[in-house]
């Protein structure tokens, strides 16, 4: 349960803060509020600046997204609330949080690494849930042939995706020798089939190309009649011969 809890306080400050409203209903002022204070940057790369404002104090930070600076923010003013030493008048701003496994779908990229290399498939299960119904942190484990991880977080796909970005970050760092531990059979042998499947397609289009280039209907001279053409061209000069004889015989 404390393990849940400090799990929350630092993947959903957000959810921390709005749970300490909750409990401090009679004498809290209101709710965490967040304002966006500036938005600047170009299109493709935005900067967002929130402030969140909570039991009269009060927290700026910015982000690439509007989500990661309320999430920031937050996490500030839940530091100033928990006693960390941060001023309540800071401007300094808090360097996220590196979490590469939050960014893309690593689910899917674990799918497509696994089948493009003929490994076996990665295989998740729900290991269990803690905290009460609004703060849960699920646990998640993966299991590919001997590698096994466990992903965390307050959501069930948050948690999956966090285990398969640990998987697939494992796989990336294997040589081939242990990747070739982790192969399916299967897999492999379809992958064999349809190498071999492109191969006789392309032999036979060498081939159909190779019986076209000698077929002399094509208009391609290979020289095969150049002893003919004596030949022809001596039936040639007799039959006009014939012609100029019978010729001078008709007006005789």
């Amino acid at each position: 349960m404390g393990s849940a809890a400090a799990k929350m306080s630092l993947n959903n400050p957000i959810g921390k803060l709005q749970e300490i409203h909750q409990r401090t209903l009679e004498t809290s002022p209101g709710p965490p509020l967040y304002n966006l204070v500036e938005s600047s940057g170009l299109a493709h790369g935005p900067t967002f600046l929130i402030e969140a404002k909570f039991q009269g104090l009060s927290a700026i930070a910015e982000g690439s997204s509007k989500k990661q600076a309320k999430t920031l923010a937050a996490f500030k003013l839940l530091n100033m609330l928990e006693g960390a030493g941060v001023s309540r008048t800071s401007q300094d701003i808090v360097p996220p949080i590196p979490d590469p496994s939050t960014v893309g779908n690593k689910v899917g990229e674990l799918q497509e690494f696994t089948s493009t290399k003929g490994l076996l498939p990665p295989w998740y299960e729900e290991k269990g849930a803690e905290g009460p119904d609004h703060m849960r942190c699920f646990t998640i484990l993966c299991t590919l042939g001997w590698i096994s991880e466990v992903g965390e977080s307050t959501t069930k796909k948050a948690a999956k995706r966090e285990v398969a970005f640990k998987v697939l970050e494992k796989l990336k760092s294997l040589g081939e020798e242990d990747l070739k531990s982790l192969e399916n059979p299967d897999a492999r042998r379809r992958i064999k089939e349809n190498d071999e499947e492109d191969g006789e397609k392309e032999a036979d289009v060498l081939e159909e190309g190779s019986e076209e280039k000698g077929d002399g209907s094509m208009g391609v001279w290979n020289g095969d009649d150049v002893a003919q053409v004596p030949q022809v061209a001596s039936d040639l000069s007799l039959k006009l011969n014939d012609l100029e004889i019978n010729s001078g015989s008709r007006e005789q």
